[in-house]
């Protein structure tokens, strides 16, 4: 698979894109390594109230090429903030903090104005959790800082029906390489054994069905099956 995709690059053909994409994969992908195990994002225990955005949708994501680049876990209806944690042990490669007011959905707006994105890598893999809520960020979460599984990374961020009492918590997550060339995996063959059960379960019990006419699996398009071969 590396190799292969090597040699897409635009505009280069032969050895030359071989030796360009070679150079362009982490050296830790020709160093000894394990395919690593994930967890889900959440505790399992929110089976009954959590909603899925599949990977490689393009309803809510019409803009991304490949569409939705990784699976967002949505909370309808709650007040209380939910703890996200992490799905891989590494190192925090990446902590960016930003600002942000937009319109999510018609009629939603985002409560959290201070939104962090978190990156935790381990040799050639990442896990990264979006817009999480900046405001309640963990001290410990911080540029270099050593990560266990199943760690507290933060709080998903709060959306707002306007108009209405009703809340909303979200995070987007993915899981990929840390290769410009490889990027997003679908994490399905990556999860153990009762975390991919869960996802599935959830996924199944699903009813947006709009999304689930048009994007059936958890990774479509693209991304369906994507990952080391």
């Amino acid at each position: 698979m590396r190799l292969r995709l090597g040699c897409v690059l635009l505009g280069m053909t032969g050895s030359s894109a071989v030796l360009a994409g070679l150079a362009l994969l982490p050296v830790s992908y020709y160093l000894p390594h394990e395919k690593p195990v994930l967890i889900l994002p959440i505790d399992a225990k929110y089976d009954g109230t959590v909603a899925i955005m599949p990977m490689g949708e393009r309803i809510m994501h019409p803009n991304d090429p490949s569409g939705h680049p990784g699976i967002d876990f949505i909370f309808s209806a709650t007040t209380e903030k939910v703890p996200y944690i992490a799905s891989m042990s590494g190192l925090i490669t990446k902590v960016r903090a930003y600002e942000n007011q937009h319109v999510l959905l018609p009629g939603r707006i985002m409560i959290s104005k201070k939104l962090v994105d978190v990156v935790i890598t381990e040799g050639p893999y990442q896990t990264v959790y979006s817009e999480l809520d900046g405001e309640s960020l963990p001290t410990r979460i911080r540029f270099g800082a050593k990560i266990h599984q199943g760690d507290m990374v933060g709080y998903g961020s709060l959306t707002a029906v306007e108009g209405t009492p009703a809340l909303m918590e979200m995070i987007h997550w993915e899981f990929g390489s840390t290769s410009p060339l490889i990027d997003r995996f679908c994490p399905l063959t990556y999860f153990a054994p009762a975390s991919l059960a869960w996802i599935e379960a959830v996924w199944a019990h699903s009813d947006w069905l709009e999304m689930k006419a048009q994007y059936p699996k958890i990774c479509n398009g693209d991304y369906d099956g994507k990952g080391e071969q």
